[in-house]
């Protein structure tokens, strides 16, 4: 009896700590074409895009803010604040007016990495309208 109790108390561990080492796997969500986005006063939602090099992107971006706020891809990550001697890393830059929705499409960078998106609107980085696309090879 003592024997298949020990057994038992072996498979036991052994399950709960298999399921430890899976929850410490790091999940790879899988890349999209089309995104919901929203801007507010202190932020970009989602926090990170996952998207596939070089396919065609679809951003539905909504300003749920009383005041104007943009959607920028830079090619490169910057510290705030954004100003015209960084206009360069820029690859789109879309304004959203306030309560306003639209629409818009992109092609994703061909090289894989992670790309930053903010708001270039004055103050808006700093306040943490910043997010990240991260772009995985096909």
């Amino acid at each position: 009896m003592k024997i298949i109790l020990l057994r038992r108390s072996h498979i036991f561990f052994l399950l709960l700590f298999s399921l430890f080492l899976a929850a410490c796997v790091p999940v790879t969500p899988e890349p999209q074409t089309t995104f919901d986005v929203t801007l507010s006063d202190s932020a970009i939602m989602p926090r990170k895009l996952w998207v596939q090099a070089g396919t065609t992107i679809d951003l539905n971006i909504k300003n749920d803010d009383r005041s104007a706020h943009s959607l920028a891809l830079l090619e490169a990550f910057i510290d705030p604040p954004f100003n015209e001697d960084k206009q360069s890393l820029v690859i789109f830059d879309q304004v959203v007016e306030a309560d306003e929705e639209v629409n818009i499409q992109f092609t994703a960078p061909a090289a894989a990495g992670e790309y930053q998106i903010i708001s270039t609107q004055p103050g808006d980085m700093e306040a943490g309208l910043q997010a990240k696309l991260i772009v995985i090879r096909p």
